[in-house]
């Protein structure tokens, strides 16, 4: 069981995504934190495997950067359409996706 965490400030997007990865055997979500705070605070007790997070709570990547290496969980930034993929994977970000994302694609 991939356990994941949803950290993205529009509601309708965490449900959407939510939706699509419930009917995946595979897939459990641990969290929807809205804001960058829930976020890390969901990092430190919910022990996920996988953070998808919004580009827009980037400005404390040094903080998710730790709370990820410590529990060993995969960060995946959700970009804005011009936002460049490559400045996240730099910053230590394991993949980036669009919010343009088709739900076959984000499974």
């Amino acid at each position: 069981m991939i356990n994941v965490i949803i950290a993205d400030q529009q509601a309708i997007f965490r449900a959407g995504v939510a939706k699509v990865m419930a009917v995946e055997d595979d897939f459990r979500i641990v969290g929807q934190p809205q804001s960058p705070e829930q976020m890390l605070n969901a990092l430190e007790h919910l022990r996920a495997h996988v953070l998808l997070v919004s580009s827009s709570f980037m400005s404390l990547f040094s903080e998710i950067q730790a709370l990820t290496a410590r529990y060993n969980t995969a960060i995946l930034v959700l970009a804005e359409p011009g936002e460049g993929a490559a400045a996240f994977i730099v910053m230590g970000a394991q993949g980036v996706v669009y919010r343009s994302i088709n739900g076959p694609a984000i499974v």
